[in-house]
């Protein structure tokens, strides 16, 4: 039941299978049960004919009447595939909001940023989504701030400078001066 007003951070670890979830993820800019902003997990692993299927992560709009925009659709790896332990099934998502601009996570890499048209179609309240099936859910976290607060676009500048400039970029006002 909180809305968002300012810049904010969500994270949260997902137990999700494929078979047993079709996806799931987090809700933020929710506006009414169908239309609101996600960023969702499709899991990945092995189907009952045992053929390894690729997981993706989406940044979707649902704007309500079964109409949606897929924003982002990457595909992540399955960390189980690669040698991780099937008793961790855990994947971490993270949608950070900086005015208009949106930065997506995924188990600590950046996937990508997504500029909406206004600061007014993130604002909302935020949860946490999961389709059919079941899904596990811990370590929820939110980090929001003061509408007026620099502290998110500066930290977004300094993570995306370690990143080579991926993202884009602003110049940063100096607040220590007076106007």
């Amino acid at each position: 039941d909180q809305i968002t007003s300012g810049d904010f951070s969500m994270e949260v670890q997902i137990s999700a299978e494929h078979g047993q979830v079709s996806f799931a993820g987090l809700v933020f800019g929710r506006k009414s049960a169908a239309d609101f902003h996600a960023f969702l997990l499709y899991p990945p692993g092995v189907d009952a004919a045992g053929t390894r299927k690729q997981g993706y992560v989406d940044l979707t709009t649902f704007y309500g009447s079964g109409t949606f925009q897929i924003w982002r659709h990457t595909a992540v790896a399955d960390a189980r595939a690669a040698g991780a332990s099937a008793s961790e099934p855990w994947n971490t998502l993270r949608v950070d909001v900086t005015g208009n601009l949106v930065d997506v996570w995924f188990d600590g890499e950046y996937i990508a940023t997504q500029e909406f048209p206004s600061v007014d179609v993130l604002r909302g309240s935020f949860g946490l989504l999961a389709g059919n099936g079941q899904a596990s859910f811990r370590n929820v976290r939110y980090l929001a701030r003061h509408p007026r607060d620099p502290g998110s676009t500066i930290e977004r500048s300094l993570k995306m400078e370690a990143l080579g400039g991926a993202g884009k970029s602003y110049r940063i006002r100096d607040y220590r001066r007076p106007l």
